[in-house]
This record gives C-alpha cells, sequence and structure tokens, in this order.
C-alpha cells in the first residue's frame, strides 16, 4: 500500500506555504511544465530503485556488508558512495538509492541520525556535479564562469563538505540491524540490465540530453509491462510536497520580499533557504555577482526542507522507513544542516 500517513503533516505544512504565500505575490500562470519535469525524472528514479530493490540486490548486499565488524568503515564509505554519486549523477539518485540500502544496514536508532549525513554528502558531491542548477547554468555558458573556474571554486567547497560530512559519520553510533532480509535466490541479469538502461535514462534526461517526457513514458510503460507493484513504492508523499514547495518558491520569488540589490554571500544563502534551487536564476536577474551567487547556493544547499529538493527526498525517505519517529527526523535533519550549513558559512569567509 501507499504510504501517506506519516507524511500527511508534511503535506499540510507545504499546501499551507503555498497558499499563504500566493496572497502576497502578483497573480500569474505558474509554470507547471518546469516543475513537474523534475518531479517526474524523480519520481522515474524511485521505480528503478524499487526494481533493484525487489530483486533482492540491495538486500543481498546489505547482508554481506553487515558482515564487516567495522561499523565505521561501513558508514564512511556509504557516505563516499552517496558523495560520489551526487558528483557523478546527480544527489537525488544518490539518496533514493543509497539511503533505502543504509536503512537496511543499521538499526532504527543510527537510520535516526546517519540519514542526513549521507543526504549531505550526496549534495556537496552536486557541487562538482554538471547536473547541477549552478553546474548547467555555467557549463552552458549562460554564467559568465568557464569550465576551469567553474570546478576551480566548487573543488574547495565540495571537498571541505565531505570531510564534515565523514567526520559526522565516523563519530556518530553506529549500530547494525538485526532485521531479517527478504532475499532472492539470484537476481535476474535481464531484468536487473533493463532498469539499469532506465537509471541512465533519467540520468540523460536531468542533463537535458533526452526529452523528459520521453524519458518518464518510457519507465512507465517498462514498469507496467514488467511488474505494475513498483508504482507502490514511490514516495508520492515526498513528491507531492516538492510540488507545494515548488509553488511556495515560485510564489516568493515574485514578491518583493527578497532585495538582493545590496546584498552579501549571506543574503543569497538565506534567499536559498526559502527557495531552494529558483536561487541561481533569481540572483542572477537582480544582478548579483556570479562568484557571490556560487559560494551562496553552495553553502546554502544543506540547510532547510526547501534548501534542496534533495533534503526532502531524504526526509521522506526516512519518514516511511520501518519504526521511522518523524518529528526527531525533522529535528535531526535540521540541527545536522544547521551545522553543516555553519561550517559551510564560516569557510566561505575564509575561502573569499
Amino acid at each position: 500500500m501507499i504510504k501517506f500517513a506519516k507524511g500527511n503533516f508534511l503535506i499540510l505544512l507545504t499546501a499551507v506555504a503555498a497558499a499563504v504565500t500566493a496572497l502576497f505575490a502578483p497573480v500569474a500562470t505558474f509554470p507547471a511544465n518546469q516543475y513537474l519535469g523534475q518531479i517526474a525524472i524523480i519520481f522515474g528514479f524511485y521505480i528503478v530503485w524499487a526494481a533493484f530493490d525487489g530483486s533482492g540486490l540491495l538486500s543481498l548486499g546489505a547482508k554481506k556488508i553487515r558482515g564487516n565488524k567495522n561499523s565505521s568503515a561501513v558508514m564512511i564509505i556509504i557516505t563516499a558512495v552517496s558523495f560520489l554519486f551526487g558528483g557523478i549523477f546527480t544527489p537525488y539518485a544518490a539518496v533514493i538509492f543509497v539511503l533505502p540500502t543504509a536503512f537496511k544496514i543499521f538499526n532504527r536508532k543510527t537510520r535516526l541520525i546517519c540519514f542526513p549525513v549521507i543526504s549531505a554528502a550526496a549534495l556537496f558531491g552536486s557541487f562538482l556535479s554538471p547536473f547541477s542548477t549552478f553546474g548547467a547554468a555555467t557549463l552552458s555558458h549562460s554564467v559568465p564562469l568557464d569550465t576551469a573556474q567553474f570546478y576551480e571554486n566548487a573543488l574547495p567547497f565540495a571537498l571541505i563538505g565531505f570531510i564534515a560530512a565523514a567526520a559526522a559519520a565516523m563519530f556518530i553510533k553506529k549500530e547494525y540491524s538485526d532485521a531479517e532480509l527478504s532475499l532472492k535466490s539470484r537476481p535476474e541479469p535481464v531484468y536487473i540490465g533493463v532498469f539499469i538502461l532506465l537509471f541512465i535514462l533519467c540520468v540523460l534526461a536531468v542533463n537535458g540530453i533526452i526529452d523528459t517526457i520521453a524519458a518518464f513514458a518510457s519507465i512507465c510503460i517498462v514498469a507496467v509491462i514488467l511488474e505494475p507493484a513498483l508504482f507502490k513504492k514511490a514516495d508520492y508523499c515526498g513528491l507531492i510536497c516538492l510540488f507545494l514547495l515548488s509553488i511556495a518558491a515560485w510564489n516568493l520569488m515574485r514578491t518583493p520580499l527578497f532585495d538582493l540589490s545590496d546584498s552579501n554571500f549571506l543574503s543569497v544563502v538565506f534567499v536559498k533557504q526559502m527557495i531552494g534551487d529558483n536561487t541561481a536564476m533569481f540572483a542572477f536577474g537582480r544582478g548579483v555577482a556570479p562568484d557571490m551567487i556560487f559560494k551562496a547556493i553552495h553553502i546554502g544547499s544543506v540547510g532547510s526542507l526547501a534548501a534542496s529538493p534533495v533534503n526532502l527526498i531524504s526526509y521522506g525517505l526516512y519518514v516511511t522507513s520501518p519504526h521511522a519517529k518523524p518529528f526527531l527526523g525533522l529535528l535531526s535533519i535540521t540541527v545536522f544542516n544547521a551545522v553543516f550549513t555553519g561550517l559551510m558559512i564560516l569557510f566561505g569567509f575564509i575561502f573569499a
């Protein structure tokens, strides 16, 4: 059954945010296609993950990892994999694939404190990804920084972020889960191969190489033919919340609340907490210097649930995991992200 109950309060919260911000924004047509495309690709990643999970492949890996007695090393490796996935593919793919696997490995107490760390690592990795909002804008030459300048500026933030996440992974208390894992005798290679191809389609769609609708349709058609039950495993609560937050961000962008005409990078960091991935284009349109935007969107990514879709996806995955504590989970990701953001702000001043 599709899980909504644990996330109902979050849907209500984001719906209120969308409604309240609409009261203060000028009337305009909401560009639904722009945001629905992103949500469609995230949905596609959920379907591919559900296929891998249902095949028993992830459970088989989790069982083998539990046999390693050095839980600190395991946690650091998982954090590193999340970082690499975020940089090579997208942070969406990182959290959707890495977090549920980590939840199979560790018990409920460890899950509560490790999911913000793994999520942050994915975002830190995405600083180096050409698929990120700023990376795509830079590499397409719509931003006056060339490719070398982009990576020269991104690398220090990505590395300091990863070091912080790895340090947290090392020192948090870690205990393996003793829950039974559902294992199949042997995952079917053809089945796995088909969904690996669909994963590649998702990545290509994120990068704009292929049409988003074509990728989404392909995934849905294959899932209907091979295993319709996969549709039950997507986090529909999180997807609804993402759409509602997109509406709230769109409304906020059109209000006079944010004035960046005389701004420093801290003010752009604050805006990032409110309107998330819209910040780059919003700031560009108000004449903020590209290097300032560059620092601010990296520093502010690991912040509020609205700062990046990755934060909301990670929280949604935790909430729908076994024995989750929704309010404690919200507190956990808020505290960890506040610490990470504080460290990144400090580094931002030093790096300046």
